[in-house]
């Protein structure tokens, strides 16, 4: 897990000197890559903040990956869920269904 700290400290230190607005959605990866690693060491409300963060930043992407934003709102809504967050994962798994919907039916 030490590893992965590492790679994605560098990751961040790169995408730092990149301009705000642009790379939303590897910012958005970086993010939920965070997340879930802070997930794995048992940083439950840390993970929220950075999986909630991965989302929005994956919303706000005009080059949004809608199967990655539904994978986004599946581990959102797991670790909402472990916080006992109830009602906001049940929201966010409904939203990553709607989304896996839509694909489907080919919109």
């Amino acid at each position: 897990m030490v590893e992965a700290e590492g790679w994605l400290a560098r990751a961040e230190k790169i995408l730092e000197k990149v301009p705000a607005g642009k790379l939303i959605g590897r910012r958005a990866k970086l993010a939920h890559e965070k997340g879930m690693l802070d997930l794995l060491s048992g940083q439950v409300k840390r993970a929220v903040t950075l999986l909630r963060e991965a989302v929005e930043k994956d919303q706000t992407d005009p080059e949004m990956d809608q199967v990655s934003l539904a994978e986004f709102l599946d581990d959102y809504a797991k670790v909402l869920h472990q916080s006992g967050k109830d009602k906001e994962g049940n929201q966010a798994e409904q939203r990553a269904k709607q989304i896996r919907d839509l694909l489907r039916n080919g919109r």
